[in-house]
């Protein structure tokens, strides 16, 4: 199966609004990707709308974004911004401790990140994800699950591109991302959105599974 026909089973399936995304983290930059200053979470936004876009440390337009996708150790920014800035912790002790608990970024991975449409990806990626609505993302997880009975996919308080793509990438395991209120703002993703990120292998299992789970298209007998 061809990546175009992934997208589309996968899109068909469970109604996006949008595309399935690939994420790959690359050696050199993609040479029809938009390379523009921009924020992690718009980038994402316009990727699932159809554009490829490479980024990169210099043109991560947010702190937050080069440190979670692995691309700039942002953390002594970070901890005084989101306690005083951002406002989501109390103090800085409340934020370190915070950080003691998410997975680490996948730091020295590679120089560039690129995002595209799965349906124009060229070579297979590391990960995809999807934004569907908390139904859409259970049906996938109930798929994952189908063949894998102690799969739990987290969700842990963290902002949209760190759950949605670092997380995945740094431990190798799917994730539920809710999309964190900054970026709400910025790259304009709705109330009902949220995020599911699919290490490749993830994404296979899903395919896999899809015509057999009744998180996909397998008919449900209920009482």
């Amino acid at each position: 199966m061809d990546h175009r026909e992934a997208s589309e089973i996968v899109a068909q399936t469970y109604h996006l609004e949008g595309r399935p995304v690939a994420v790959s983290y690359v050696a050199r930059p993609c040479t029809d990707g938009h390379q523009g200053k921009r924020f992690v979470c718009t980038a994402m936004q316009q990727a699932r709308r159809g554009s490829t876009i490479t980024l990169t440390a210099r043109n991560v337009a947010c702190p937050g974004g080069r440190h979670w996708l692995g691309l700039k150790n942002e953390r002594r920014f970070l901890l005084p911004a989101l306690t005083y800035g951002e406002k989501l912790f109390e103090n800085t002790q409340v934020a370190r401790q915070w950080f003691a608990t998410v997975p680490s970024p996948p730091f020295g991975r590679a120089r560039y990140v690129t995002l595209c449409p799965l349906d124009s990806a060229v070579t297979e990626p590391e990960m995809v994800f999807m934004v569907t609505d908390t139904h859409q993302a259970h049906r996938i997880h109930t798929a994952l699950t189908f063949s894998d009975g102690a799969l739990s996919l987290p969700h842990y308080f963290a902002s949209t591109c760190q759950s949605a793509i670092g997380i995945p990438i740094a431990t190798g395991k799917p994730y539920i991302a809710l999309p964190d209120t900054a970026c709400r703002k910025i790259a304009r993703f709705a109330d009902s959105d949220v995020l599911v990120g699919l290490p490749y292998r993830y994404f296979r299992v899903l395919l896999d599974n899809i015509d057999r789970s009744s998180g996909g298209t397998a008919v449900a007998l209920f009482p």
